[in-house]
């Protein structure tokens, strides 16, 4: 058994955990137009009437060339509203309309922020929302500005064409404030992250990046399904289990871990392929040997924040257990680095030292992850 453990902070967890449905009203507007006549007097004086009727000429004149205008300027106001381009993503609200655009684009979380990036958008600017130590170095490398309090005002002072974030529901509580500066796309947080990148590449006109970043992190995937399969190991089972104070949860099928671990041909204790809605299910420190009798055991917290470790546990066998890795987040992550990240760590722990990725080494993941894009 190898029981890898590693670093985990609270937001994630958090941000799973607070997942609500949301629901929003749509707007209507109207418009409205005044129309006003205007009539001219005739003049006793010839004179004073010539001169009437020569100004009235000069105005009529005026008049014409002004509504001339004015047609040319609707003109061409619909003529840019017919080249505009629009697309209908999923959001977490419904399907929302948003403009096609790859400029200007506001980053409400890091998730969406690393992921416009992987498709070679440059955000105009990325709320520190999770406060990700992996996903935060990533941005900043990229020059992208990783603002630390999100706030309207911020957002406002970019004068973004085009919102994108994750659902989140402390997002849709702003939803409003948002739609007041710029269209918004948040696609459900519980969509996997192909999905929510072939929204976001929809969103930004990279449709063809975005399918390119899907078929090599697939193509990955089975790669190592493959070696998994030729050492024997497929359909042998992994758990996937975290420290959060003192109690103790396992994480399932939905998530991205647990999907990952399915397409690798792993197996599930049947505790863990019933985790919840959010993804992870509670367990009782009773039934903790139970689920860490597994050919794989990764503990994703390490009693780092609360001095509380898995390890601790009288019930869990620690037989050549490793104790390595600062990368949790990445394996609580929705997005394609952290996908390709858990995809370094489980061939490392499979078929090589067992050591999973140390924060100095995300700067690393990152560009090897852009690199095979690039050559797709």
């Amino acid at each position: 058994m190898t029981i890898t453990r590693s670093r985990r902070g609270l937001a994630a967890l958090a941000a799973l955990s607070l997942f609500v449905a949301a629901c929003g009203d749509d707007e209507e507007t109207s418009t409205a137009s005044d129309s006003a006549s205007a009539s001219a007097s005739e003049s006793e004086s010839a004179s004073a009437s010539a001169s009437a009727s020569e100004m009235a000429e000069e105005d009529t004149s005026d008049s014409a060339s002004a509504s001339e205008m004015s047609e040319e300027d609707t003109s061409d106001s619909a003529s840019a509203s017919e080249t505009a381009e629009t697309v209908v993503v999923a959001d977490v609200m419904g399907d929302v309309e948003v403009p096609v655009t790859s400029e200007g684009v506001y980053a409400l979380d890091e998730f969406a922020g690393v992921a416009l990036l992987t498709l070679g958008v440059s955000p105009v600017q990325v709320d520190a929302f999770f406060q990700d130590p992996l996903l935060g170095p990533v941005i900043e490398s990229e020059g992208v500005t990783l603002e630390g309090a999100g706030s309207i005002e911020s957002i406002a002072a970019t004068q973004p064409q085009l919102i994108l974030g994750i659902g989140h529901p402390l997002h849709m509580e702003s939803r409003d404030q948002h739609l007041g500066i710029a269209p918004v796309a948040t696609p459900d947080f519980t969509t996997s992250w192909a999905e929510q990148t072939a929204i976001f590449g929809a969103a930004t006109g990279t449709t063809d990046r975005a399918d390119a970043l899907v078929a090599v992190v697939e193509g990955r995937i089975a790669d190592l399904a493959g070696r998994i399969e030729a050492e024997g190991l497929a359909g042998s089972t992994i758990s996937i289990i975290q420290q959060f104070g003192p109690e103790y949860y396992a994480y399932g099928p939905t998530t991205l871990v647990g999907d990952l671990s399915a397409q690798l041909g792993f197996a599930r204790s049947e505790i863990q392929s019933g985790a919840g809605d959010f993804g992870f299910i509670q367990v009782s420190e009773e039934l903790l040997g139970a689920e860490t009798d597994a050919a794989v055991v990764v503990d994703i917290d390490s009693g780092e924040d609360d001095g509380v470790s898995i390890f601790d546990s009288p019930v869990v066998d620690t037989t050549n257990a490793s104790a390595v890795g600062q990368a949790s987040y990445a394996w609580t992550g929705n997005h394609a680095l952290a996908a390709w990240v858990i995809l370094d760590d489980m061939e490392s722990i499979i078929f090589g030292d067992g050591s999973t990725t140390q924060i100095s080494d995300i700067i690393s993941s990152w560009e090897a992850l852009v690199a095979a894009v690039d050559a797709a």
